[in-house]
């Protein structure tokens, strides 16, 4: 059976954590070695299991560590996540050829279809096979010139449910019993729209004054959000909803939107931003079976029947 080196972020924030542990549960750590980003422990979620080894940085283009352990553990198929653009040099793409040369199959996952620009000649010239998990992605990748013959479509999947009650998720987080709770999520990111969602929060309260609505700020205070988050909260102050609404700091990496979701009436996706945190996000969502509300177009296809939108 062909081993298979997965190359991409891992157990770390801002890293697709929860598509890595669902492959690792298809395939076992036997057959699949995780060649993730060098971070310190600091940075890291949990400890990391047998199957991971640390062998790149993104910020630097020297991959002899990353080449060398690839040799080492036998690999027959480079598996390479396109979320990030940190492999479109000139070393990786020589790299690349190089294990191409030894043999070495290399499949590319899009996970974000920036990767479908940005990675282009590597996605176009020296992938065998590109995974994408639904047809409008198909779509913006012929019209990157990328050839439709490698082109493979995997639907994303929904395996897991909540294993908590909502009266148990409630009462470990301190929500009321009474309350008529909604659950959002934000990554600092103006195309959140989460200033819509406050604003019918202060609509509705007349007739719903139990209403409390839950933001989800993965990795606030990171730096990237240009004081998005700070207008947020004014906004509500100046609502006075201080009461209603609770902005609760969250982690990528080991995020509390399943338990938060799980003690909500009903769940908010208002982005239309089609980026892979996104997508990990509305997996957490739909595996707890709550209902599902879209403001506007989903950014992913495939999952229309899934929500009022």
């Amino acid at each position: 059976m062909a081993k298979i080196g997965l190359l991409t972020t891992y157990n770390q924030d801002w890293a697709v954590t929860r598509y890595v542990d669902r492959f690792l549960r298809n395939f076992g750590s036997e057959q699949v070695v995780v060649l993730a980003e060098s971070v310190s422990e600091q940075r890291r979620v949990r400890v990391d299991g047998p199957a991971v080894k640390r062998c790149w940085k993104r910020t630097s283009t020297n991959y002899a560590e990353l080449q060398s352990t690839i040799e080492a553990a036998g690999i027959d198929i480079l598996h390479v996540n396109c979320v990030f653009p940190f492999f479109d040099t000139p070393e990786f793409s020589n790299l690349i050829e190089v294990l191409r040369g030894k043999g070495i199959g290399i499949v590319a996952h899009v996970l974000d279809t920036n990767a479908l620009g940005e990675m282009q000649s590597f996605l176009r010239n020296q992938s065998d096979a590109i995974f994408l998990d639904n047809h409008r992605a198909v779509h913006a990748a012929v019209a990157a010139d990328i050839q439709r013959q490698k082109l493979f479509v995997v639907p994303s999947a929904i395996t897991a449910k909540s294993s908590k009650t909502k009266e148990a998720e409630r009462r470990s987080l301190g929500i009321s019993s009474e309350a008529k709770v909604a659950v959002c999520f934000d990554f600092g990111l103006p195309e959140s729209k989460i200033e819509d969602i406050i604003a019918a929060v202060y609509q509705l309260q007349a007739g719903f004054p139990n209403l409390h609505l839950y933001v989800l700020q993965v990795d606030a205070g990171t730096g990237f959000d240009g004081g998005y988050v700070e207008q947020l909260e004014r906004k509500v102050a100046s609502l006075h909803l201080d009461n209603y609404i609770h902005f609760v700091e969250d982690s990528a990496g080991d995020s509390a939107l399943s338990r938060y979701t799980a003690a909500a009436d009903v769940a908010i996706l208002s982005t239309s931003r089609p980026q892979y945190e996104v997508r990990e996000a509305l997996g957490v969502i739909l595996e707890t079976s709550v209902p599902l509300v879209a403001v506007g177009q989903l950014p992913f296809s495939g999952v229309e029947s899934l929500a009022l939108q």
